[in-house]
């Protein structure tokens, strides 16, 4: 399985903007290590691949939402596939789902991650994609799959002033450019790298 992936580790190290809005400025966290499976079950086998799982710790989310444990987060995000997101290592969920039960990609590399956080985070998610992002209609938990400015990207609700955002690696550096030209209204401020873990006080 391939390393933790870090594209975004840099690209914002000097970044800070002051932002024509009163209040704090959103913080945005590289997500450090991040190691991705992609996990596909076969026709019928879904409670195997439920199974499967389980007995490392991994839980299958009903709907579009995603579970958190153990440190690690798994997304259903089409029917019988989920994702699954770790600060280690996803080695283990290759070798924990057999082949008579679903196939499992290694989407480490092709992955990476940011974490906003602050007052205004629904406003700026707001202008990203036609999506109701109020907690009312997007709770904590909650996942969807979009395109913002043209890249694809998997949204998770963390918190209700924290998002992660997920993209292609290639697309690292155009993501944190639009990501930073939009908060700019706002205010942004680049935070130190965080884990998948959600801190208490993020």
């Amino acid at each position: 399985m391939a390393e933790p992936n870090d594209a975004f580790g840099g690209l914002l190290a000097a970044g800070r903007s002051g932002g024509r809005r009163g209040g704090a400025p959103i913080r945005i966290s590289p997500i450090a290590g991040l190691a991705c499976a992609q996990v596909q079950a076969w026709a019928g086998k879904q409670a195997d691949l439920a199974e499967a799982l389980a007995r490392i710790g991994v839980q299958l989310p009903d709907g579009q939402s995603f579970k958190e444990t153990r440190g690690r987060l798994c997304g259903r995000i089409a029917p019988g596939r989920h994702l699954v997101l770790s600060e280690t290592t996803v080695a283990d969920v290759q070798a924990a789902v057999p082949g008579t039960v679903g196939a499992v990609a290694d989407l480490s590399h092709a992955r990476a991650g940011l974490r906003i956080a602050g007052a205004s985070v629904e406003a700026l998610m707001a202008k990203a994609a036609a999506i109701d992002f109020r907690a009312a209609a997007f709770p904590p938990g909650h996942l969807a799959q979009t395109a913002i400015h043209h890249m694809g990207c998997l949204v998770l609700r963390r918190a209700d002033d924290t998002f992660d955002l997920f993209v292609p690696t290639s697309f690292a550096v155009a993501f944190a450019d639009w990501l930073t030209d939009t908060a700019r209204e706002f205010g942004w401020q680049a935070a130190a790298p965080v884990g998948l873990r959600l801190a208490v006080d993020a």
